[in-house]
């Protein structure tokens, strides 16, 4: 567990030298693999030589793209098929921008749609698999929401995803301080470095400093489009900039793609009004990722000994995600000739006396991948594989050692070799180091190699293996005269070793309109072995312990109210919006005599222990003595009953400032 920016560059800063890569001695050769160059925050980067002849100029990196005053960009979430319409009316008015989806495997026309969207200057973006609420998930399931989602929608559109938005902007929560710190380093570990929430990178302890980009967020209106209310925002930011640029230099218009017909007709009237300027530079959200990494990333350090030559270490274009060049600001007389690797480039005036600007393009040797795909192994893939098949005759498999590493396997039976070979294996909290860089020489055709990375490091939490574990080998390569990035991907079989928490403890029923509801009834359920009898005829009405598949991705402090089905959904769409009680019901264990205490992020109403109704103070029962009790809660939803979504709520029950033991959860009739 990382605490701090410290020990998140700690993270990043393991680089694997080849004897740590436990290959047997004789084949440490030149065929061994060799660490990736990586920066102080574990960035993989390249070097290259600027020369700039004629009399001495100040070098800068424009923080803009051709040193434009604003980057303008645009966002629209979820898998929502409006999204084409939206995707139209920007490329009527010369809008960029991008749309962050969901999960597409085995989905049936989402790879189609996703490949529409990437068009027009448009790009796709991660926003998880299945949109879950993050702080209440488990580090191997949080893992899985964010790395396989960049997977699957990378192999759909063969472009690179950098970019980033959470479901329900949620990546942090007040009942769980530690939320923060599993999804940061979820995030990271999955390859993002950019994220349309400023506040998860601005204010966030546990983000490195520099590592990721964010944007100026105005909002349009979801489904109205509110003319005046926008025009005052963008007012407000191009009025007084220098506070917004402290943020970013870019403006991002979003959130979601609901607005009908009529109302895109009157976006792009608004948004018409802000198109087609020569100060901003229109791009969608990959190309804006790279650029805010280079400009951060790059060093640009004088040559010793030599006034016109400098040496260049920005990152890769691969991580970068995109080939967008970086724009240098030179400062003084116009140069004579500005060469870059010795390739001659253009020299363009600024907006200032003075002041000149040349693009860096990335090079021939750092490519983008153009074609993307995965394949999958391990026990949790059993049923539903992926083979690739965009790259004939290459197969990749991953796969956990006996002695808690991981060894990958390569092999190339096509006709066409491969160059330029790096890999990134990324791993879940379960491992310390969660990222492993290393670069592979060439694998001729017909041929296959085979190596392993040592025995890692675990974490010492028992919650980091919850779940089943989840990792991918990010494999990139030049495979003739294409950029290729190929993903093994391993899923292990569900879990079954996890320690019991109200996860697995609780039976929960609801949610009960306040009118219907009468506690007294259900105080003899707080008896031990007492049956769990329906409160009444409704769905809503029968207790329910957590399924298996929940119990696979909750974290272990929450219980889930919500029941998977549609006689269910029907039930509780008429009150998600009323006052109402849910109630659980746990099995617990006491080692000593000590009152119980309750935390919870509900509000609770009632509560009895024993066949007993309670009053708490402070959160805490009357001393119960040492053995089994059972424990009846009832919280106020305070008309709050999300009926298409799990809301898994926190429940953390302690006696004597210890965890209490959770037993099984009750059995409903």
């Amino acid at each position: 567990m990382f605490t701090s920016r410290d020990s998140v560059r700690r993270l990043f800063c393991l680089s694997l030298s080849t004897a740590a890569l436990g290959l047997p001695i004789a084949a440490r050769a030149a065929d061994a693999p060799a660490p990736t160059p990586v920066n102080k925050l574990g960035i993989p980067v390249f070097e290259e030589q600027l020369v700039i002849t004629g009399s001495p100029v100040k070098v800068e990196i424009a923080p803009v793209y051709e040193d434009k005053e604003w980057a303008f960009t645009a966002r629209w979430d979820d898998n929502n098929a409006n999204s084409l319409n939206m995707h139209k009316a920007m490329a009527e008015i010369g809008m960029q921008g991008s749309f962050y989806l969901n999960g597409s495997w085995g989905r049936k026309g989402q790879a189609e749609f996703a490949q529409q969207l990437n068009t027009e200057g448009c790009s796709v973006a991660g926003h998880t698999v299945t949109h879950y609420f993050l702080p209440t998930l488990n580090a191997n399931a949080l893992f899985y929401e964010i790395l396989f989602n960049r997977i699957e929608r990378e192999s759909d559109v063969d472009r690179p995803l950098t970019s980033f938005a959470f479901p329900y902007g949620r990546y942090q929560d007040r009942d769980d301080p530690l939320a923060i710190d599993r999804i940061t380093e979820a995030w990271i570990r999955s390859g993002y470095h950019q994220n349309v929430y400023e506040g998860f990178v601005l204010n966030n302890a546990e983000m490195p400093e520099g590592y990721a980009s964010t944007a100026n967020q105005v909002r349009p209106g979801d489904r109205k489009i509110e003319a005046d209310k926008f025009h005052k925002q963008m007012d407000k930011i191009l009025s007084n900039p220098e506070p917004y640029r402290k943020k970013s230099h870019a403006i991002n218009v979003g959130v979601h793609a609901w607005q009908p017909a009529e109302e895109l007709v009157k976006f792009k009237e608004v948004l018409s009004q802000y198109t087609g300027r020569d100060d901003f530079w229109y791009c969608d959200q990959t190309q804006l990722a790279s650029y805010m990494l280079q400009a951060s990333q790059t060093q640009i350090t004088p040559v010793p000994g030599h006034k016109d030559q400098f040496e260049i270490t920005r990152p890769t274009a691969a991580f970068a995600g995109d080939p967008i060049p970086l724009t240098l600001r030179l400062k003084g007389p116009k140069p004579e000739k500005v060469q870059l690797d010795g390739q001659v480039l253009d020299v363009q005036p600024g907006s200032d006396a003075d002041t000149w600007l040349v693009n860096l393009p990335f090079p021939a040797s750092q490519p983008v991948p153009s074609q993307i795909d995965w394949s999958s192994n391990g026990p949790g893939f059993a049923k539903e594989g992926h083979t690739q098949s965009k790259f004939p005759g290459l197969t990749a498999t991953l796969e956990r050692t006996a002695t808690e590493g991981w060894s990958l396997s390569l092999d190339n039976a096509g006709t066409q070799p491969l160059s330029d070979i790096s890999v990134t294996l990324r791993l879940p909290r379960l491992y310390k180091d969660g990222l492993r860089e290393v670069s592979l020489p060439a694998l001729a055709d017909g041929k296959s190699t085979q190596f392993d990375f040592p025995a890692l490091q675990l974490s010492s939490e028992p919650a980091d293996r919850d779940g089943p574990v989840f990792a991918a080998a990010q494999i990139d390569f030049i495979q003739g005269d294409k950029a290729g990035r190929l993903y093994a991907v391993y899923l292990d079989a569900p879990d079954t070793t996890s320690a019991p928490g109200s996860r697995d403890g609780v039976a929960a029923v609801g949610p009960i309109v306040k009118a219907d509801f009468d506690f007294e009834k259900l105080i003899p359920l707080s008896e031990l072995d007492a049956p769990l009898t329906p409160l009444n005829d409704s769905p809503l009405g029968k207790w329910h312990p957590l399924s298996d598949d929940q119990h696979q991705i909750v974290i272990r402090d929450r219980f889930v109210t919500l029941v998977k089905g549609e006689d269910w959904r029907k039930a509780a769409d008429p009150v998600k919006n009323e006052p109402a009680y849910i109630a659980a019901v746990a099995d617990i264990y006491l080692d000593s005599k000590a009152p119980l205490k309750v935390q919870t992020s509900r509000l609770l109403a009632y509560a009895a222990v024993d066949g007993k109704p309670v009053e708490l103070t402070n959160g805490e029962t009357p001393s119960l003595d040492e053995g089994d009790h059972r424990v009846l809660l009832v919280f106020d939803t305070e008309g709050k009953n999300p009926s298409y979504r799990e809301t898994p709520q926190l429940l953390v029950l302690t006696a004597g400032d210890k965890p209490v033991t959770w037993l099984p959860a009750p059995i409903a009739e």
